[in-house]
C-alpha cells in the first residue's frame, strides 16, 4: 500500500532553532511560498523516523533582508528533537496545514 504524503500548504527556510525561557522553541527562518497559520505542523521525515512539530505561534521578526523575518514558537520539545531539527538548518521544510 502507498502513502500519500501530506499536501504542503507552505514552505519554509530554517535559519535558526532557539529556546526562548517561557514560551519554548523556536525555528526562525523565511517564508518562501505559501501561508503558516497556527495550528499547522512541521514533519521532518529522518531515515524513515518522522518527528511532527504543531505550531503553536507564528510571529514575525523584524531584521534587516538577510535575516529570518518569521518565528515558529512549537513548544518545548525534547533536547533530542532539536538536535534532530538543527539537521535541517539552511534548508527548505515543508509546513502542512493542521486541518
Amino acid at each position: 500500500m502507498q502513502k500519500t504524503l501530506p499536501t504542503p500548504s507552505a514552505y519554509f527556510k530554517l535559519i535558526n532553532v532557539f529556546t526562548i525561557t517561557g514560551r519554548g522553541d523556536a525555528l526562525a527562518g523565511n517564508i518562501l511560498a505559501g501561508n503558516i497559520n497556527t495550528g499547522d505542523r512541521i514533519e521532518l521525515n529522518i531515515n524513515g523516523t518522522v518527528v511532527k512539530l504543531d505550531i503553536l505561534s507564528v510571529e514575525a521578526i523584524d531584521s534587516p533582508n538577510d535575516k529570518p523575518t518569521t518565528g515558529l514558537i512549537v513548544g518545548k520539545v525534547s533536547n533530542d528533537v532539536l538536535e534532530t531539527v538543527k539537521l535541517f538548518l539552511g534548508q527548505v521544510i515543508v509546513v502542512v496545514s493542521g486541518d
